[in-house]
Formats: C-alpha cells, sequence, structure tokens
C-alpha cells in the first residue's frame, strides 16, 4: 500500500452526484393502503421544477429502486456537467439517521446524514438500522449500476455528513468485501468522503468540553475544574452519576454553551419565536418543508402517490413523530482502520465552528489510525490564492493641532457620559470608528461605489452617507481625537513636532482619561502577554497543529513563559509564519493581497474613505484648515517608520497603576482577531490580581449569545472584560448591534 494511498487528503473532483435516504421509513408514519406492487427500478427524468423559471439547466433523475423486497428506496441522481461518461459517482448520504437528502439538494448545507425522505417501507413492521442500512445501500448500488451500465466503470465516492459517519465507513467496507467476493457487478471504488462525521458518541462527549474551552465558550478556570472534578471524563455515564462535583461543573459548562446554536456557534439559535425576520437556519428546513410537501412539487419529482403522507425533512426529531430506528454501530473507527488497509483515498473534512461534532473530535480517532502524516501534517489551504469638528493647540506654542471630531449625545447630552475615542495605529484615523466600526453616527451606502482597475478611477460620485442604527452616541457624547500628530487631519505647525512618541502622545491627551476607560481589542503587551495570547489562540482556533503547539510551549517553558530566549522566539516566529497568510483582523474573512482587490475584502472600505476625505466639499463642510494637510489616509504608517518613536513597550504597569484608583473600565475583544487576542488580553488581566466579583457566563442580546463577560472588582476598581461572538479586530465594525447594547450596558453601570 502506497503513502498516498493510505494519507488522509484533500481531494476535488468533477461528479455525477446520487443523493439517496440514508433509511428506509417505516410505514407507521404512511396510510396502510401504501402497499403498491412496484418493480425493481423506477426512474424518470425531471426537466422541470416549481420555483424555477424554465428548464432545469442540469440533468435531474429521480426514481425509486426496491431492495430486501419490502423496501423502496427513493434517489435523486444529477448528472455532472462536465463529462458525465468518465467523470466520478459521488453517493451522498444526507445524516439524521432519518433525514432527507434533499436538504442538500436544496441548500448546499449539510446538517445530517440522510434520512426518510420519499423512500419508503411496504411492510409496517420493518425498523431499519446502521447495518441494515448499509447493506441496503450496497444493494441499492448494485441494482442501480446495473440498470445503468454507461456509469459501472465510473471511478465511485462514497460520501456523508453527521451520522452518515457511521454508515459510510460500513458502506464502504461492505463494497470492499463484495468487490473481493466478486459478488454483483465490480464497482471501480476509489475512497470515501466524510463532513463532520458522528463515529464514537462517547468521543463527542469528551471532545466537546475541550472545544467549548477552545473557542472561548468557557473560562480556564472552568475548564480546568473540569478536568479535575471528572477525571477528563465528561460523559453521561454510570461513573459519573455518583460525582456531584464533577455534575455540578458540567452544569455549568452547559450553562455556557446551551444558549448557542451547537452545529454553528456563529449562527443565530432558532427558537419557537423565531420569524423570518429574524432569520435562523431553521427557517430554511422550514421552506423546505412547505416545498417538498406541495402536490406539484412531488408530481414534478415523480414520488409515487399515496406512499406518504408528510414529507418531513429529518424523523423522530418532533415529539409527534416517532421513529423507531437501532443504532447498532457504536463506533465506526474499526471500518476505518479497515479500510486503510485498502488502495483508497480519503477526505474527512469539518467545520471549525460546529459543536456538535467537534473538528477536535475527528482529528482524535484519525490519529488513533496510526498513519504517518506527510511533511507538511498541518498548512492552511486557500481558495483563489488569497482569500477590518475643529483642531485643539497643545504644546507650549500650540504648535500641535489636534483635529477631533465632537458628536454629542442623542439622549441628554448636558448629563450623557462623554467618551473620548482614540483609533489605533499609532496614525489611523478616528473617521474609521465614525464610519466603519459603527460608533459614530454614519456609514457609508456602498450602492453603486465601483472602484475601475483599468483606470484608476472611481466610477461614481462621492459615496452616499446613511444614519447608523447602532452608534454609540445613543446614550454618550463622543470626542473622537485624531492623535499623535499627523493623523488624518491633524497637522503641526513645526517639523520638529511631528517627532513624537507614545508617552509624549499621552501626556497630550491625559485630562480625557480621568474619569474611566473603554478599550477595544486592546494591543498592551507585545512582548508578553500579547505573544502567549496569540500563540495559545491560534492553537485553540486550530490553525496550529497539537505538535507544533506542544513543540513551542517545551521551547518557551510553559507555563512559566519565558519569551525572551532564543529558541522560544525562533518557534514563536514559526508559529507567525504559519499563520501569515491569514487575516490578522478576522481570520474568517479574505486576506486583502492587492491594493485594489476584485474580490471583496476589508481594504476596498480604505479606498471609498480616503476617496471622501479627500473630496474638496467634504473637507469644506468638515472645516478643515486649507492646505495643512495633503493627500488623507486612513491610517499614516509613515508615522511608524520617520516621526513617531513606540516608546511603551507595555502598558501592563499603567494598566497596574489604574487598578489602585476608583474608576471603572470595559476591555472587549473579538473571539475571531489574531493581532490581538482575547487569550492574551485575559492573560495580562488576570495578572492584575484583581478579584473576579461575575465569572465567566454568557450575555445574550434579542436572544442570542453575544459574548463572554468576567466581571473583576477589588472594592474601587471595577472593570469588565468581555468577548464579542464572531468579531474580529474593532468589534464594533464586525457586530455592531451586539457592541452597542454592550456599550449602553456598560456606561448604564449594569451586568451584561
Amino acid at each position: 500500500m502506497s503513502k498516498l494511498a493510505s494519507r488522509v487528503i484533500a481531494y476535488y473532483v468533477e461528479v455525477v452526484v446520487i443523493l439517496m435516504s440514508l433509511v428506509s421509513l417505516a410505514l407507521s408514519n404512511y396510510p396502510h393502503h401504501a402497499t403498491t406492487k412496484t418493480s425493481e427500478l423506477y426512474s424518470t427524468i425531471v426537466d422541470f421544477l416549481p420555483g424555477f423559471p424554465g428548464k432545469l439547466p442540469f440533468t435531474l433523475e429521480t426514481g425509486y429502486i426496491e431492495v430486501w423486497e419490502e423496501v423502496q428506496l427513493f434517489y435523486y441522481f444529477i448528472q455532472s456537467e462536465q463529462n458525465p461518461e468518465i467523470d466520478p459517482i459521488l453517493i451522498w448520504f444526507a445524516g439524521g439517521p432519518g433525514c432527507s437528502s434533499f436538504t442538500d439538494l436544496a441548500f448546499g448545507h449539510i446538517d445530517s446524514p440522510a434520512g426518510a425522505g420519499f423512500s419508503y417501507a411496504t411492510n409496517k413492521s420493518y425498523y431499519p438500522s446502521d447495518t441494515k442500512t448499509s447493506k441496503q445501500a450496497h444493494g441499492f448500488l448494485k441494482k442501480w449500476l446495473i440498470e445503468h451500465p454507461k456509469f459501472a466503470r465510473n471511478p465511485l465516492y462514497i460520501a456523508g455528513a453527521s451520522y452518515g459517519g457511521k454508515v459510510v465507513p460500513s458502506l464502504t467496507w461492505e463494497i470492499v468485501k463484495g468487490n473481493e467476493a466478486g459478488i454483483g457487478p465490480q464497482m471501480n471504488l476509489q475512497g470515501y468522503i466524510l463532513v463532520n462525521p458522528i463515529t464514537a458518541w462517547y468521543l463527542d462527549d469528551q471532545k466537546k468540553v475541550e472545544y467549548a474551552h477552545r473557542i472561548s465558550l468557557i473560562s480556564d478556570e472552568l475548564y480546568k475544574s473540569a478536568k479535575l472534578s471528572c477525571n477528563e471524563d465528561y460523559r453521561t455515564n454510570e461513573a459519573n452519576k455518583s460525582n456531584a462535583q464533577c455534575n455540578k461543573i458540567l452544569e455549568d459548562v452547559s450553562n455556557c454553551i446551551d444558549p448557542l446554536e451547537d452545529q454553528h456557534v456563529l449562527d443565530p439559535k432558532c427558537t419557537h419565536s423565531s420569524s423570518p425576520n429574524h432569520w435562523c437556519r431553521g427557517n430554511d428546513r422550514m421552506i423546505a418543508s412547505q416545498w417538498a410537501n406541495n402536490i406539484n412539487v412531488q408530481e414534478a419529482l415523480h414520488v409515487r402517490e399515496g406512499t406518504i403522507s408528510q414529507w418531513i425533512r429529518c424523523r423522530g426529531h418532533a415529539k409527534s413523530d416517532v421513529f423507531m430506528y437501532n443504532k447498532d454501530i457504536d463506533s465506526s473507527i474499526i471500518y476505518h482502520q479497515n479500510l486503510t488497509t485498502q488502495p483508497l483515498r480519503a477526505l474527512i473534512f469539518s467545520g471549525d465552528q460546529d459543536m456538535s461534532v467537534p473538528y477536535v473530535t475527528t482529528l482524535k480517532w484519525i490519529k488513533e489510525l496510526n498513519i504517518a502524516p506527510n511533511d507538511d501534517y498541518w498548512k492552511p489551504w486557500y481558495l483563489n490564492n488569497g482569500q477590518v469638528s475643529g483642531y485643539i493647540g497643545v504644546g507650549k506654542g500650540e504648535e500641535v493641532q489636534l483635529f477631533y471630531y465632537l458628536i454629542e449625545s442623542n439622549r441628554d447630552p448636558e448629563t450623557d457620559p462623554l467618551m473620548l475615542w482614540l483609533t489605533g495605529g499609532p496614525g489611523c484615523t478616528s473617521l474609521s470608528a465614525i464610519f466603519f466600526e459603527h460608533i459614530g453616527p454614519l456609514s457609508f451606502n456602498y450602492t453603486g461605489v465601483y472602484f475601475n482597475r483599468t483606470t484608476s478611477t472611481w466610477e461614481t460620485d462621492l459615496p452616499a452617507l446613511q444614519l447608523n442604527p447602532y452608534s454609540w452616541n445613543k446614550v454618550a457624547n463622543i470626542l473622537f481625537l485624531e492623535s499623535p500628530v499627523g493623523t488624518g487631519f491633524s497637522y503641526s505647525t513645526t517639523a520638529e513636532s511631528y517627532y513624537t512618541d507614545d508617552i509624549n502622545s499621552s501626556n497630550q491627551i491625559y485630562e480625557f482619561l480621568q474619569k474611566g476607560y473603554v478599550l477595544g481589542s486592546p494591543v498592551s503587551d507585545p512582548d508578553e502577554s500579547d505573544l502567549i495570547g496569540r500563540i495559545n489562540f491560534v492553537h485553540r482556533v486550530s490553525l496550529l497543529s497539537d505538535d507544533l503547539y506542544e513543540s513551542t510551549k517545551v521551547s518557551c517553558g510553559a507555563p512559566n513563559w519565558n519569551v525572551s530566549n532564543a529558541e522560544c522566539k525562533d518557534n514563536a516566529q514559526t508559529v507567525s509564519d504559519f499563520v501569515a497568510p491569514l487575516n490578522d483582523d478576522n481570520f474568517l474573512e479574505s486576506k486583502c493581497n492587492d491594493l485594489f482587490p476584485s474580490n471583496w475584502c476589508r481594504k476596498n472600505y480604505n479606498l471609498i474613505i480616503s476617496n471622501w476625505a479627500n473630496n474638496v466639499q467634504v473637507r469644506e463642510a468638515l472645516h478643515v484648515r486649507e492646505g495643512t494637510v495633503g493627500h488623507w489616509t486612513r491610517c499614516n504608517m509613515t508615522l511608524k517608520t520617520q516621526s513617531y518613536a513606540i516608546t511603551m513597550r507595555s502598558s501592563f504597569v499603567h494598566n497596574q497603576y489604574l487598578a489602585n484608583k476608583p474608576i471603572r473600565a470595559l476591555i472587549y475583544s473579538g473571539d475571531q482577531e489574531l493581532s490581538a487576542t482575547y487569550v492574551g488580553t485575559q492573560r495580562w488581566i488576570k495578572k492584575l490580581d484583581v478579584p473576579i466579583d461575575n465569572d465567566w457566563r454568557p450575555w445574550i442580546v434579542n436572544g442570542q449569545v453575544a459574548g463572554y463577560v468576567t466581571d473583576y472588582s477589588n472594592g474601587h476598581y471595577n472593570l469588565t472584560f468581555t468577548t464579542v461572538k464572531g468579531a474580529g479586530h474593532c468589534p464594533s465594525e464586525y457586530k455592531p448591534r451586539e457592541s452597542l447594547f454592550m456599550f449602553q450596558r456598560w456606561v448604564g453601570q449594569n451586568y451584561l
């Protein structure tokens, strides 16, 4: 067996697709007259479908195949748009058990393995199981290939999602055995594909807690307590029933993760009150149910009349729908082990936001197969080679003129708080916060805005402005300051004054920090906490392999972390190089690699605001002093290289000083950011040694988890640290509604 044949590798193919039900349905769901005598094969071509305008632009065949004389399996067969005669055949199981493969046909979104759909049984006492499903599917394939001989030699792949992780390996092994025994037509089996596969229940239960900790759903302290109290056994079993402390800890874990949509933690969770006005993925499934139960649709699909009473997307999920199914494959790992002895290829992939079948579970059992990885055992992969007014004079002679925007509160300007907003960089304009980060009352309307790459000109007038419904000036006055000098429209009357540093800039604006402060995604300790946090974070979110992470921890002396030694620095650089192709601000978004990107990326906004801020009429409206600033840029990066000295390597000592004062602090981080990770921020906050007042817990906006929050207090200093779920650098840019809610609660001196 070659190394290539034994590896779990990624592979893309143009395919002929057969979508079929994972299990046949028990007759108990159908009228008793559904006992029509049928032939072994019934198929038709579908040219038109209700809801689609005109003839279908692809070849769709539907039909039934009889197996075991009592089961009629319904299928959808979609021919490849490339070369059907030689392209691979992909057999797809959608999940459940008991879910219709129509789900994947309609949405291309995989929730669970194939289920019932329009398949039915003529024997009402028939009950399906994992092993029966595998054997029936093998029988289905043999009959289907006999009736479709032109596809008999096409490469064959078996694929499935979620519960398909039990059946697909079993079916693949059935085909291997059938080929070896010479039973029926020889199948040109090449491999199998699994998507977020359920493999062994005990593994999923075990790894869910670890996964929840990795992606910041539970705190470090809660995770450590769970490991200690439960002896790293988080299953609901007899051994744990008598462990009261473990049960209490697992209850605390559930309180943190139960409010989330476990199949995609960044999606809104569907509730009974969910409506089309507040989208959740369940809305799409209700639409599918309405469509599939339409008489005209069933006629177009050539569904046999009277064989089902109601199409149900996933059997047994509703209390009123009793679905008898025997889950008789406890673990499918044995099938994978058998298949590693065969010259087959496997593609196994997982969404990294799935908590129902976490990728760490899949990674664990793959390692148990003892297959040696190639040299590049963990690396990123890419899509398309790539992939968010007035002046104040300061200084002795007021030679430094700092430009600002003051936006009064909509509520009560005379009594509402005043917040000073400083954008990072150094050298980035506070217009970013106003227009992009949704802190201010305006945003751009991008309709009709287009940059012509050929002529390097804008094909529109100025972008229109629109009101931002999530502006923070609903509850506070906001002073946006362009600092340090050289940022935005700030300028100096002398060349010498452009040369400044962290301390000098802080001294120029220190009076604004006497009442309290807010930090969003702060860079505080780049030499230690931010670096250590980055290393820990990229491992937590599956950007770094376990092996490379453990190697780095050893070289850096974890848990004490000596980041000053040369070996540690070399390893840290290796980690940085590894994640360099990703977007630091939000690693889920495309990275901008082009000055004028043809595909959307956040840099497009820079181009638009630059066009707007350099317009003569805009400058006149903002009362920018003519001739003081040449070409305006969103971030003046020349400050770092020419006139600005970063003299404050760490701001931790200042935070320590403030922790002894009677003030309040709000510190928040997006949980998808690489540049200033929440893990690094959390690390230096803990080093302040301020007692926890209210421990790690989810905070909710409109019934959905918006992030996780911890409150600290020593009696006079009060600090709130929170993550913003699904957000990157400058979280309000990504999650404006949630960020406004957070600020409203905090500024009103309420817990989140």
